[in-house]
């Protein structure tokens, strides 16, 4: 995997644009059966997710760090000394997942093991210092963990992503996180690309968008009802240098609103509407892809699973096929026909001229770098109006596209020449694609 020749998206070795349509699997090296691991892999594959993102050092501490058959990952909990035992069935169901066609979006660590959330006054007002957990990385430890993997899965299909739900609050944390990446590389020879995961609502560019070993940006929005997860993806797709940008989470489908139902307006569950309107903002916006989940899949719950998790009701294999997850791939070929890595963000209206924050919504739309077909999409029922002469040429084909079923709709042909009112076709359903293509 590289980055594409205008860097804005990624491509494969043989040059080919990849939609990166990623599914958080934190706990796939430490829950599941191998028997249901297959399970899931072959699910998502069904459904057209290309990337799946898994954890190596789980979060929530030591004493949790341990896999479904009893191995830890470290002996004596030294990052130096590997359990071959843990990293064997990492290294099987690596190959699982290898095997099935998926780049694997590799954390080597949760943050709590490099740095804490806050440091000294920037904690907030009471702050559980215990969180900021075991903190069994140095620079000297963090590197020698970056060359053991980057060696070890230097033939994998990974990218690197750092970070880890944490933010680099000081240059300790900093330089761990360099010392990291340095170890990485030179165990892979540079070989795979790295991106860094920060907390919500941050993106990896405010620390390291100039350091040579990030490739590309990534934001975490998390699980917030309505977010403008657009205006984050835009202010990265616009820094310089140019990096790619990729929501890297986002909205878990069925959620509480950041994962809590007891603060009024949070106690709302994430819909499937919130799900797409997370994806198409990012993608009309200048993504390089998109990040979905669901908290019950990435924790692979179990109703017999005692006490229950926070913020968890569903079997997995129920929550596998939640609305959300099946329309995830109805975006990916919407964007294969209408070619992801052709869009370019309208960021000046030149597009939607009215419409487009009605109601506080944000109506975000993008054209081909050819001119050939713009995009637009209309997040709530309401109107929108359109410059007809934003493709050039002589006529526009104006038509619908439904996110939830991939159903197109035309609505006819325009002289391409002035502004032009459209509704979407359906009162009942919130959300849809506007898709306009130039005609000669």
């Amino acid at each position: 995997m590289k980055l594409s020749p205008n860097r804005h998206y990624l491509v494969t070795d043989d040059n080919q644009p990849f939609f990166y349509l990623a599914d958080t699997a934190w706990m796939l090296f430490y829950r599941p059966t191998l028997k249901d691991i297959a399970i899931y892999l072959d699910d998502r594959k069904s459904k057209g997710f290309t990337v799946i993102m898994p954890l190596l050092l789980r979060e929530y501490g030591l004493t949790d760090l341990v896999n479904c058959e009893g191995a830890r990952p470290f002996i004596e909990n030294d990052p130096t000394r590997p359990n071959e035992t843990f990293f064997r069935r990492v290294d099987f169901i690596m190959k699982m997942l290898a095997e099935r066609g998926f780049t694997i979006a590799l954390l080597p660590t949760w943050g709590v093991y490099v740095g804490a959330l806050w440091v000294g006054e920037s904690e907030p007002p009471n702050f559980n210092p215990g969180k900021r957990g075991p903190e069994i990385f140095d620079e000297r430890t963090a590197y020698i963990y970056g060359e053991y993997l980057g060696r070890r899965y230097r033939d994998f299909p990974v990218i690197w992503v750092l970070g880890g739900d944490r933010n680099p609050v000081n240059d300790t944390y900093r330089r761990r996180w360099e010392s990291l990446a340095a170890g990485l590389n030179v165990g892979d020879g540079g070989k795979h690309l790295m991106t860094y995961h920060p907390i919500a609502v941050n993106s990896s560019s405010q620390w390291f968008h100039e350091s040579d070993w990030l490739d590309f940006n990534m934001i975490q929005t998390s699980t917030r009802w309505d977010l403008d997860n657009a205006a984050l993806v835009l202010a990265d797709y616009n820094c310089a240098p140019t990096k790619p940008v990729l929501d890297g989470e986002t909205r878990y489908e069925d959620s509480y609103e950041n994962f809590s139902d007891k603060r009024g307006a949070w106690g709302r569950r994430i819909t499937a509407h919130q799900v797409r309107k997370s994806a198409y903002n990012a993608m009309f916006s200048g993504a390089l892809g998109h990040t979905y989940g669901c908290r019950d899949v990435w924790y692979f719950y179990e109703p017999s699973d005692q006490p229950p998790p926070k913020d968890l009701k569903t079997h997995w294999k129920t929550a596998k096929d939640f609305d959300g997850a099946f329309q995830m791939g109805i975006l990916r070929d919407l964007l294969t026909r209408y070619p992801f890595h052709k869009l370019i963000p309208a960021q000046n209206h030149e597009i939607v001229v009215h419409g487009y924050g009605a109601d506080g919504t944000f109506t975000p739309a993008a054209r081909a770098d050819d001119s050939s077909f713009a995009l637009v999409y209309v997040p709530e029922y309401m109107p929108v109006w359109v410059d007809t002469a934003c493709l050039g040429g002589e006529f526009v084909r104006v038509s619908w596209f439904d996110p939830r079923t991939g159903q197109t709709m035309l609505v006819g042909q325009y002289p391409a020449q002035g502004v032009e009112r459209f509704v979407p076709p359906f009162a009942t359903e919130p959300d849809f694609i506007l898709i306009l293509e130039r005609v000669a």
